[in-house]
């Protein structure tokens, strides 16, 4: 059987080689590197936006067609490949910093919430302490009184009640408020509906064996925002947070009455864990999920400092669902393999793990 042919080089692959030839350049290392970038691996890097790579790649092709070179001209369009890359890295470590200043804001609060837990269950110890010491004495106090009998039993009686009911009361007291500081770990602190990443990876943890071995489905979504940093630029964080808060208020009311989870992935992508759930209901989700945000209408209002007019998002999705011997790591890859098909298709659709175009990631 004769050997698959390599896949032929885009014709401007082909076209640009030839131009460098015909110009000297065919053995030209730099040159030979910056078309094949340009033409080819410019498009599988997440560097650049969809506008940037047009941009780059509309200048360098014009650069190429003038047939003017030199090692200024290469260095200029180096600088030009260079700057949206480092531009987009600027933008993303502001994006972190924000992100991890508002995390460090949150464990400080957290961590005050649970030093202030610790000194009221100390006070509750020693409130404890005393009121047995005081329930104590007065039940010495009336069994010392010589009365009659049923007197004495009825007084007793009244003291241990009232001791139960303020225990009863303060053990409901603590209840509650183990509750709100469970609920302060493990949720997210800017979508307060979702949970947090720390929550779904434990969920994940325990979900997906689970699974494998009563043999149940489960289900993986993971969701990002369509060129969120647009919306961060052009009205402000404020606004950015507020979109996420609607979207994730969407995810926890579509989760409403499933088994599973909703949670912050991180930045602006959402994910949800659909237990008893398999590969095309929920992908059918998904869509029903893109639909549902596709809909929303944001107006910013004056604060915002930007336009002030109606826009909307759309979101790109990946599923995937749990595969025999595979497990919680692997139904995330599997997800976020099949988002990214979905970013490369053109965005605002949702792509099932394994029907990718050409049915692999």
């Amino acid at each position: 059987m004769d050997a698959p042919r390599p896949a032929p080089r885009p014709r401007l692959v082909e076209d640009a080689m030839r131009l460098l030839a015909r110009l000297g350049l065919a053995d030209d290392a730099d040159w030979q590197a910056l078309v094949l970038y340009v033409a080819r691996l410019i498009d599988h890097s997440r560097l650049y936006t969809p506008e940037q790579r047009d941009a780059v790649r509309a200048m360098v092709l014009g650069e190429l067609s003038s047939e003017r070179f030199s090692p200024r001209r290469f260095k200029r369009l180096v600088a030009a490949l260079e700057k949206p890359v480092r531009d987009n890295c600027l933008s993303e470590m502001h994006e972190v910093v924000t992100n991890l200043e508002r995390e460090r804001r949150f464990a400080d609060l957290l961590v005050r919430e649970v030093e202030g837990t610790v000194l009221d269950l100390r006070r509750s110890f020693a409130n404890h302490e005393e009121r047995l010491s005081r329930f104590g004495e007065e039940t010495e106090d009336a069994l010392g009184a010589c009365g009659e009998r049923a007197a004495v039993v009825r007084r007793v009686k009244e003291l241990l009640s009232g001791l139960l009911h303020e225990l009863a009361d303060e053990a409901q007291a603590w209840q509650a408020r183990a509750r709100e500081l469970s609920r302060h770990v493990s949720f997210d602190p800017l979508i307060a509906s979702l949970h947090n990443r720390r929550a779904l990876d434990a969920h994940l943890a325990e979900a997906a064996p689970r699974a494998l071995a009563s043999g149940q489905e489960l289900s993986f979504i993971l969701l990002d925002i369509d060129h969120f940093k647009r919306v961060n630029d052009t009205y402000g964080h404020p606004v950015g947070d507020a979109v996420l808060q609607a979207l994730g208020d969407i995810l926890a009311r579509e989760m409403a009455g499933r088994s599973g989870l909703a949670a912050r992935y991180g930045g602006e992508e959402l994910a949800l864990v659909l237990e008893e759930v398999g590969a095309e209901k929920a992908l059918a989700l998904a869509e029903r999920l893109r639909s549902l945000m596709a809909a929303c209408v944001f107006t910013p209002g004056p604060e915002a400092g930007g336009p002030g007019k109606p826009f909307t998002i759309t979101v790109s999705l990946g599923v995937a669902a749990l595969s025999p011997g595979a497990g919680a790591a692997d139904l995330i890859r599997e997800a976020d393999a099949a988002l990214y098909s979905a970013k490369r298709a053109g965005r605002n659709r949702a792509v099932l793990f394994g029907q990718q175009q050409g049915g692999q990631p």
